[in-house]
């Protein structure tokens, strides 16, 4: 009798610590902190699959390439794991304002008479 119950508790005890580790999901599952961000952006270029294009610009399924000048502003919703230099932010909204340049000036030299 006393063999059965110890079999019968090593069991629960080895069901609990799989419970456990299987709650844990393999650490698949960590926390992250919601962060809003809001910025300039350096120039770059971002890759875009294309879903639907009017006026069959590009085709569904091909790639383009998109220019992004430099200081667009970004206004960023992410999910940040770790901290410090190893924090890592994952996007989960991003808005993307581009201002036209601005036209360079020339100014004339003046000359009197």
């Amino acid at each position: 009798m006393k063999l059965k119950i110890a079999l019968l508790l090593t069991a629960a005890v080895a069901g609990a610590g799989a419970s456990v580790a299987l709650a844990d999901h393999g650490g698949h599952g960590q926390k992250c902190k919601a962060v809003h961000l809001d910025g300039t952006l350096a120039a770059g270029s971002l890759s875009l699959t294309v879903k639907h294009a009017k006026a069959s610009v590009a085709a569904p399924g091909s790639a383009v390439s998109l220019s992004l000048p430099a200081n667009a502003r970004a206004k960023v919703e992410a999910c940040m794991t770790g901290t410090g230099a190893a924090a890592t932010f994952t996007v989960r909204h991003v808005e993307l304002e581009v201002k036209a340049p601005k036209p360079a000036t020339t100014t004339a030299p003046t000359t009197t008479s």
